[in-house]
């Protein structure tokens, strides 16, 4: 009984090592190949990713490299896929670019939300977040923000674009499940 809970216990620190080691590797390259934010060549990539949905990396349907992310948007009210760890200053920058692949027939409106740190005296925190609707039609569309509206995008203050946290792209009230390809997250 000893044992296995010995082995148990080794088991369980060498899977937080490994852990530790896929972030710091990942950390590492992002710093690296900033200002891409994600162009989804390796699997380390994913830790920098969150959805409720599914999302995995796919070599299916490409616009840079050999790979790009799958993700499904579903049916609540707003679904979507989170870019939530990248080197956060982008004031050197004057796009936010990416491109989304959609094979649907009809239009599909797709928004991307960037916000950086609360501001804490604002009480309507839609207002101090930068939003952009995009309408996809069949095919690679590529999305292009301007960062200078971003950065004035807050009504009551600048965007602090030297501290970026957050980049989310969504969709919402969506009748059936829809699966996207999304590829070359940068900054140019």
């Amino acid at each position: 009984m000893r044992e296995c809970i010995f082995l148990f216990l080794i088991l369980l620190v060498l899977f937080e090592i490994t852990t530790l080691f896929q972030v710091l590797v990942d950390e590492y390259r992002a710093n690296r190949t900033f200002p891409i934010l994600s162009d989804f060549e390796s699997n380390f990539e994913l830790s920098r990713w969150y959805s409720d949905e599914p999302f995995f990396i796919s070599d299916r349907n490409t616009i840079h490299g050999k790979s790009s992310l799958r993700v499904s948007f579903g049916t609540d009210n707003y679904s979507s896929v989170s870019l939530r760890y990248f080197p956060s200053d982008w004031s050197k920058y004057k796009y936010l670019k990416f491109h989304l692949f959609y094979t649907g027939i009809d239009t599909l409106n797709v928004s991307c939300l960037i916000h950086d740190e609360p501001d804490k005296k604002n009480i309507n925190v839609y207002e101090d977040q930068f939003i952009q609707r995009n309408y996809l039609i069949n095919g690679w569309n590529e999305i292009s923000i301007l960062l200078e509206n971003v950065r004035n995008y807050p009504r009551f203050r600048k965007m602090k674009m030297n501290k970026i946290k957050g980049v989310d792209i969504y969709t919402s009230r969506l009748q059936q499940v829809k699966n996207l390809y999304l590829d070359y997250v940068r900054l140019e």
